[in-house]
């Protein structure tokens, strides 16, 4: 989408600056792109006083994360990189572009974001020299639009949260593996809670999972309909689930056609 592709280029203005110091050179090789490489980078430069004057150490920028599976017992490895790390601080850093500061994450939000969790487990464990009993994580949040400002969030998180926090990740990875196993959709156990995520679920109107669509409308109670206006909804797992079904019985049993045989 535009938004992942200028928060992308974003992260790489950030990227050079810390790398070299110095923000990029924006000249004729953008070509016909220059105007937006400027905003681009103006986009980065929102939060310039946050950012040291030195170069960063290659390692502290882009690291590389891996956890293996096994660890806490979580099922799946978990791979990725951090955008930068403090390590005299003990502060994680991720920057994050913003289109409306309504979505800025709050203290408590952040301390149960799993990437947090990811995050603090993977420093506390491969830099320990670093960080003992507790580290720094934060949202650095750069605006794309007017909507939005510039803003930080940060949070400690102690050694006892991220624990806490990396064995319920733990566990959902049981469940991600199960549900992975299952051959057809409709047999998986659908996460109703999610429903509303990012704008809501594309599929909610055909969805019985959610209930009666009805159920959502505050105003829903003053309105009366008839039993015979009331219909039963077909789960979209169910029509999914005889949408193949059928297809499997038209490979089976094709249908018969009349076959003319010419000279």
């Amino acid at each position: 989408s535009k938004a992942m592709s200028l928060g992308t280029n974003v992260h790489k203005e950030l990227e050079y600056r810390l790398l070299k110091g110095v923000w990029r050179t924006i000249s004729e090789e953008d070509g016909p792109n220059v105007l937006e490489a400027i905003r681009i980078q103006n986009i980065a430069k929102q939060n310039e006083h946050l950012l040291p004057d030195d170069k960063v150490e290659e390692k502290w920028v882009e690291t590389s994360l891996r956890i293996d599976a096994g660890t806490n017992d979580i099922k799946l490895p978990v791979i990725g990189y951090i955008d930068w790390v403090e390590p005299e601080a003990g502060r994680i850093n991720d920057h994050k572009t913003l289109s409306d500061s309504r979505w800025t994450q709050s203290e408590v939000e952040l301390a149960r974001d799993p990437q947090a969790i990811i995050y603090g487990k993977f420093i506390l464990e491969r830099y320990s020299r670093y960080v003992k009993d507790s580290v720094l994580f934060r949202h650095i949040y750069y605006p794309t639009t007017s909507r939005a400002r510039p803003d930080t969030t940060e949070i400690t998180l102690s050694l006892r949260d991220i624990e806490e926090g990396f064995d319920n990740i733990a566990q959902r990875t049981e469940l991600m593996v199960a549900d992975a196993s299952q051959e057809t959709p409709n047999t998986v156990s659908p996460n109703t809670s999610a429903c509303n995520d990012y704008g809501g679920c594309p599929f909610r109107a055909h969805c019985s999972m959610i209930g009666d669509l009805n159920d959502l409308d505050p105003f829903a109670m003053f309105v009366d309909k008839p039993k015979d206006e009331v219909k039963k909804k077909m789960s979209l797992f169910d029509k999914i689930g005889k949408k193949q079904e059928a297809k499997v019985t038209a490979a089976i049993n094709p249908p018969k056609k009349n076959l003319t045989i010419r000279p």
